[in-house]
């Protein structure tokens, strides 16, 4: 494996590990800053996207408004807004700037009204919590 993992004798350790990132099973990759905090519970699908790390860290924090496919595994298990817009010609950019600002209102609020870390309001905001998710996809 080309990263760190941690002992087997740290076992207990590693299950404190994978509640605090919500792991429920395997292959499951969560990101970390430097201070311990969370920058995403779902990295699977960047490792996929960008195999170099070539847009880490600032790509690969969860976007507030992902593209569909970057989203996928949600549409099975979280409500999801998905907006086909490839007719939309210009009105595609106005789409995304309305769908981000509502997107980024919900976490604002979220945080603001739970105390939350600004984590738990991204969380809302794209579906891993418990509030849904807002996705858009292009079309084309």
């Amino acid at each position: 494996m080309p990263w760190l993992a941690l002992d087997f004798a740290e076992r207990s350790a590693q299950g404190d590990l994978s509640e605090v990132c919500g792991v429920e099973g395997i292959p499951s990759l969560a990101l970390l800053n430097p201070d311990l905090s969370i920058v995403t519970t779902d990295a699977r699908g960047k490792v996929n996207k960008d195999p170099k790390a070539e847009t880490f860290p600032e790509g690969w924090a969860p976007a507030l408004v992902p593209e569909v496919e970057d989203a996928v595994d949600k549409l099975n298990t979280e409500t999801c807004l998905v907006v086909m817009c490839e007719a939309a010609g210009l009105k595609e950019d106005a789409i995304m700037e309305s769908l981000t600002a509502a997107a980024k209102s919900m976490k604002d609020v979220y945080v603001e009204h739970n105390d939350a870390d600004p984590q738990a309001g991204q969380d809302a905001a794209t579906g891993q919590g418990e509030r849904g998710d807002l996705s858009a996809a292009d079309a084309g």
